[in-house]
Parts: C-alpha cells; structure tokens; sequence
C-alpha cells in the first residue's frame, strides 16, 4: 500500500524496521498458525460458556474495534497512508455491526424480543465478520493511488465504499431470507462460517503479496490478525454446533485476539513513527545545522573570494606585464595599468576601442589574424611579436602569449599578456653585434685563444689554436676533444695539469717551449678561469707566440751584463786611477805651497802668481779627483757606514760655521734654524752626513747672490728628528731638469757651468750616499726664486714602506 511521500530522508533500516528483524517474521506467522491448528484440533466439545460470557467477549470486541478505527484514522491523519483508512474506517464500522450482533444476541440488554431465533443470532454475528475481511480484502488488493491523492480527500472514497458495503451486509443479511446456519448433522455444521474465513484468507494472502508486512511493523500485525481471525471461522467457528460450546467462545475470543493484534501493529506502528519522527527532527535540526554551518561556510567563502578577486585585481593592477582582455570583435574589454604607463593612454582611451588602433600598420594584420586564431583554438600559446604605438609616437615591441576564455563551450574573449621587450631586443642585437665583433676578433688574431669545461675537453677554440694544433699532431681539433685527443701522452699530461690549476680558481701564465717544424718556438700561455654562480665551470687560455720576445730578452740581458760588467771595468778604472793621480798631485800641491813661501826671497811678484794659480788649479783638481773616488767607491760597493750618534743642533751649528767664510764672500746670509725642545740623538754616519750637508749648502752659497741660505732642522710631532733642509733664494732649478742634477756630470744647463763653474758631481753623491744613509733626498724648486733640498731621514706620516 502506497503512502505519501516522506517528508525528511530515510532514517534507515532501524528506523524502518524498529520492531524486529524481518527475517523473524515468517517464522512467527508460521507458529502461529501451527498453534491455531493444534488448538482446533485438540479443543474439546464440552459446553463450557454462557451467555454472559459472550456478551463480555462482544462488548470488549465493539470497544476495542472503536479505538482501533479511531487510533487508525488518527494515524492516518498523522501521516496520510492509504491502509489507516481502510483499517481506521473498516473497524469502526465493523464495531458498529458487532454492537448491532451483541444487542439482537443479549438477553441482558433487552435485545431478546429482536431474536426470532438462534439463525438470527448467527447471522448478525456473520455479518460483521464478513463486511470486516471482505473491507480488509477490498483494501489489500485495491490498486495504489497516485502521488499526493491521499493528500487531496481520497479518504472521502474509502468512507463511502464503507458505508456502501456495510449498508449491503446489512440489506442482505436483512432482507434476503437466509437458511438455517446452524445444521449439527451437517459437516462442516456452521458452513457459512468458511466465507468469512475464506475473505480473510484472502486479504491476509493479498497483504502477504504485498511484502511490505517484512519490513513495516503495522503490516506485519495486521497479517497476524488476519491469520487468527481467518483461523476463528475456517478452524472454529465452522465447527461450533451449538451456541457457547467451545468452539463457539474460541471462535469469540480469537476475533478478540484479532483484533488485539491488529491494535499491537497500530500501537508499534505510532511508536515507530514517532521514532521516525524524532528522527526526522533530529535529522532536521542536524540538517539545518548543516544548512547553518554551509550558509556560514559559504559566506567565508564568499569572504575570501572577494578577497581573493581583490587580490586577483590588485596583482594585475600592479604587474608590470600588459595584460589584456579583448572581445571576438578585436575591441579592448580590459587593459591594466601596465598598459597605461607603457603606451601613455588613459583607460577610457583604450577600452571599448579596436586593438588595431594601437598596432603599428606593418604588423597589424598578422597580430590581429593570430588573436582571431587564438579565439578559435587554432594557435593558443603560441608567442605572439607585436608593435605597439605610444601616445607619443614611440614603437613598443612586445612579446607576449594569448589564450581564449570559454563560456559554456562559446569563446567570449581572448586574454594576452605581453612584456616590453624593446630594451631587450636592443640589447639582443647589440650582444648579437657585440659577440660578432668578439668572434671576428678572436678568428682574426694571431694568438692562440681555446676554452674548456670541467672535464679538460674543448669547448671553443679559433683558428689560429687549430692551426697549431695540426701543425704540431697533424690532428685537426674538434669540440669535445680532450688533451689525450690531441696530444701525446707527456705533452697530454702537461696540459691536464695546467687546466687543473687554471679550474681551481687560479689566474697565471706559464712559459712553454715547443718544436714546431723543427724550429724552437717559445708560447706564453695565459691562464684564466671562468666563474660562475655555482663555482668554476671552465677555463679560457691566451697563447701568444713570444719567440723573438724571448730572444730580444735573452740580447737585452747579455748587453746588460756586458754594460754591467764594463760599468764595473771603469769604476774599477776610476778608483786606481784617481788613487795614482791623487799621489803626483799631493806633491804638486806641496811643493807649491813651499815655493809660496819664498824664505830665500828669490821670487819676484810674478812668479808668485804662477805658483798661486798653480796651487789653486791643484786643489780644484785634488778636490775633482776625490769627488771621482768617492763616486768611484759607490758605485764600486766599497764604501762602507760607520754608525754613531749625532748630536744634530751641534753637527748642524759647526757645519755652518766652516762655511761662514764662504757666505761672507758670496754676501749671500748663513743661518741655521733649529728647534726649540731638545732633539734626541741620530744614530747615523757623521763624516758623510756632514759631506752630503756641506755638498748641498756650498752648492746653496754658491747659486745664491746677496740672497739667503737656511740650514734647518724639522722634527715630527713626538720631537725626533726627520729631517734636515737646505732652501736658498737663489736661481731655482727647471721642472724638468729636477732629476737630471742628481746624475754625474750633470748640471741644471749649459750657462750654469760656464758661469758658476763645477763638475756635476756634488749632487750624485750627495744622493748616493744618502741612500747609504737609508735616507731620501729630495728637491723642490722655482725658477728666479730659489731651491729647498731636504734629507729625509725617515718616511713621511702615511707613506708606504
């Protein structure tokens, strides 16, 4: 039997099955009636009733079929299913008809006078009966209303179908003369017993048809009742020969228990769909909970797609790509700023307008057949090269790719994304142009330039490095080639070797000879690694051939030697030299200052003069002489230091002091500056300090004219000494004649030694012996306003060592 439509999901099998487990149920029906027939067979015949007894059994009947037509219409209106009508209607007009029968069969309600005889009696108690399993039979095979009848009156039906076969029982049972029922010779003796019976057979059978009975609890009681009240009349009541004998009263009272059971499935059926109904709230209040928590997920959800669009947008706002969105006419529908600030359009200039319009004509065309194509899933993904024109006339070149965007299966637009590239393709071209210059370089070289990898094998190499390679082994070298490739082993090993160091991050260059058609060649080999990210990733190597480099070395350094050796020859030359020259002139000098004396009066005036002109070119030419020896000595390395200190305020007071006469002559002024503190002691080599200072402030007196020379002594900030100055107001010295004074026989120009006289080597071994001292001597100069030399005696504040 058909209901209506559950209103919440299905509970389950528990929900549907509360009662039992369905399997049980056949084996209960199936005991029940092995019981009932045990009981018809086994009852006995004796008269054990009375008619107050039976009129207990019918009162019980009339009141439990009335509950059981209301409780059944209240289920039924509960929850509209076609069977609680049929049951709730069926009852409570079988109840009506059981109290017609317990009226006309009682004596104690006055109903006497009504029965004609026990025939009537019988038959107002088959008359219910019959109407009950023939509206039982009637509901079991009636066919399934259509979904939501039940919901729209069809309970208005099973009324009348009630009312019409109630009114019927009653005619005919009323109305149609009616044979005796009860025959006791006769078998069975209550024949008529066996309809009633066999109707509620046949609901029983058409409920059973049905299967519901296995899984519904109601049906399931049902079927039972109509088991035993099947089993009332075809088991009992067919059998009963008299009025209250026993099979009359179990006839009764298995109608009672009929209807007891029919009253258990109504009472479990409320109770499951109570259950059920529980249920359903339960599930309800889980479902709008789920409802709740979806509607609360789904506004975060919300939440966080705005947010993510947001998102979304202000990323394409701030990319720096251009990005695009354009429809399937070719019209913008979406630029972001990228494009803004490339091109120099505002956004309204651009959307809504053709593409075309910002294409350059030269590549127009061909951009706007591969968007078409892109559209239609020809060409998506593939690089797209276009030109666009800024607003102030410049070409942008961009590079960029395109897909379609679908809706529903129908492209609606196509979405580029392109990068300026204007500033890399330059560059590209300019690398381009700069990497053919670089390899025109290295082809047209003549040195040797080669590359190799972490595995010592070539990588590139140019021509004049293949050349050579073919000349030596007669192999012509290819990439990929490694040492043992191209080379014997020895010179194979060499090479390994050299690269390894090379890819160990060194920068060198090595020398290396070879024989290259049987003449000696000598390569300069320049030796460089190459960095990367991840370390040394290979070496690149310049070879230059350095053959007459070599030779030219090899001639430069014997001409040294020989010019070393000969240096050496005169100096050695000059010291003996001036040695035996000094000896004669110390004579000449002598003897001339005895003539000079003239104790036996025998030279006149003009002798005298001889003999001092004499005495005066001896000197000059003692002093030559051992101005040669000193330098002699220098450059001959045997000059050697005393070390001593040197009270230097005193040393510089009596230098001063012998030169005094020499100032006095020269009107030229002669002082000397010293500090005011006390200055600790120089450990120095006196004589020669005082050679080299008598050196410079003769040199001072004698370039000086009225002017004046200082001797001066500076000391740093903690009072020592360092150094000693000599600055006259005399003719100063050239710029670019500043270091030639200081070499032998040189003077500041020509006219310096026609007007002041000397030989030029005053200055060269001041210097030299100077830099015996370990000191520095040093000279700043003006023309026309004079000269300071300064011995350093050590370095200046910041000066490297």
């Amino acid at each position: 039997m058909a209901g209506s439509p559950p209103l919440t999901a299905d509970p389950g099998p528990a929900a549907r099955n509360p009662s039992g487990v369905s399997g049980w149920r056949p084996l209960v029906l199936a005991g029940t009636a092995l019981m009932l027939a045990a009981a018809a067979v086994a009852l006995p015949t004796d008269n054990l009733s009375n008619p107050a007894w039976h009129l207990a059994l019918e009162v019980a009947s009339v009141c439990l079929a009335a509950m059981l037509g209301a409780l059944a219409l209240v289920r039924y209106y509960a929850r509209r299913q076609r069977i609680f009508v049929f049951i709730g209607t069926g009852f409570i007009a079988t109840g009506v008809l059981d109290a017609v029968h317990a009226y006309v069969a009682s004596d104690l309600l006055g109903g006497s006078g009504l029965m004609v005889s026990p025939d009537v009696y019988a038959w107002t108690w088959l008359q219910a009966r019959v109407f009950l399993s023939l509206f039982l039979a009637v509901s079991a095979f009636a066919p399934e209303p259509p979904p939501g009848a039940e919901a729209t009156g069809g309970e208005a039906r099973v009324f009348l179908l009630a009312l019409a076969l109630a009114l019927s029982v009653l005619l005919v049972f009323g109305l149609v003369p009616t044979p005796s029922l009860i025959v006791p010779g006769r078998v069975p003796p209550r024949i008529w017993e066996l309809l009633p019976g066999a109707l509620f057979a046949v609901a029983g059978a058409g409920y059973w048809l049905r299967g519901r009975w296995r899984s519904d609890a109601f049906e399931f009681w049902l079927v039972v009742g109509l088991l035993i009240a099947g089993f009332s009349h075809a088991g009992f009541m067919v059998r009963s020969v008299a009025l209250y004998d026993p099979f009359f009263d179990a006839g009764h009272l298995l109608k009672l228990v009929s209807y007891l059971a029919v009253g258990t499935g109504l009472l479990v059926s409320t109770h499951d769909t109570f259950r059920r109904e529980e249920a359903a709230l339960a599930a309800g209040a889980a479902a709008n909970a789920a409802l709740a928590r979806e509607i609360e997920v789904r506004r975060d959800a919300e939440i966080v797609l705005q947010r993510s669009e947001e998102r979304l947008q202000n990323f394409l706002e701030s990319a720096h790509d251009l990005i695009q969105s354009v429809d399937p006419e070719g019209n913008l529908l979406y630029v972001n700023r990228a494009w803004q600030n490339t091109l120099g359009y505002a956004k309204h200039q651009m959307v809504g307008h053709p593409l075309g319009e910002l294409l350059h004509p030269r590549c127009r065309a061909r951009v706007l057949r591969q968007f078409r194509r892109v559209l239609e899933g020809e060409e998506e993904g593939e690089e797209i090269l276009a030109e666009f024109l800024a607003r102030d006339g410049r070409v942008v070149l961009c590079s960029g790719r395109a897909t379609r965007h679908v809706v529903d299966g129908t492209p609606v637009a196509t979405q580029a994304i392109f990068r300026d590239v204007t500033a890399q393709r330059a560059a590209e071209r300019e690398l381009a142009a700069s990497r053919a210059n670089v390899r025109a370089l290295v082809e047209n070289t003549g040195d040797l330039i080669w590359s190799v990898d972490p595995e010592h094998r070539l990588v590139t190499f140019n021509s004049a490095f293949a050349l050579a390679v073919e000349t030596r082994s007669g192999h012509e070298p290819k990439v990929g080639d490694a040492p043992s490739d191209m080379f014997g082993p020895e010179v194979a090993r060499w090479y390994a070797d050299l690269y390894e160091r090379v890819l160990r991050g060194r920068r060198f260059s090595v020398l290396r000879e070879e024989s290259l058609l049987g003449q000696a060649r000598g390569f300069e080999i320049f030796c460089n690694p190459v960095h990367e990210g991840s370390g040394t990733t290979g070496a690149v190597m310049f070879g230059r051939d350095v053959t007459r480099r070599l030779e030219a070395e090899e001639a430069l350094r014997i001409a040294k030697d020989e010019a070393e050796a000969a240096n050496r020859a005169k100096s050695q030359f000059l010291a003996n030299m001036s040695h035996e020259l000094r000896t004669p002139l110390n004579s000449v000098i002598g003897f001339a200052n005895i003539l000079l004396k003239n104790k036996g009066g025998n030279l006149v005036a003009k002798d005298l003069g001889f003999l001092d002109r004499i005495l005066a070119n001896g000197r000059h030419l003692l002093a030559l002489i051992n101005e040669v020896l000193d330098l002699a000595k220098i450059e001959a390395g045997r000059m050697d230091v005393v070390l001593d200190e040197v009270d230097l305020p005193s040393f510089l007071r009596e230098t001063v002091a012998q030169l005094e006469g020499q100032a006095r002559e020269k009107r030229v002024e002669l002082r000397a500056e010293l500090p005011d503190g006390p200055v600790p002691p120089l450990r120095t080599d006196g004589p020669k300090l005082r050679q080299v200072l008598i050196n410079l402030t003769g040199n001072a007196l004698k370039f000086s004219e009225g002017g004046r020379v200082t001797v001066r002594l500076e000391t740093d900030g903690r009072g020592d000494p360092a150094a000693i100055a000599v600055e006259d107001t005399g003719i100063g010295i050239a710029p670019d004649r500043l270091e030639a004074i200081f070499e032998a026989f040189a003077q500041a120009d020509q006219s310096t030694s026609r007007r002041f006289g000397g030989t030029g080597l005053g200055l060269a071994i001041s210097r030299s012996m100077c830099q015996l001292l370990d000191y520095e001597l040093e000279v700043a100069s003006t023309v026309g306003e004079g000269s300071t030399f300064r011995i350093r005696m050590q370095a200046p504040e910041g000066a490297a060592e």
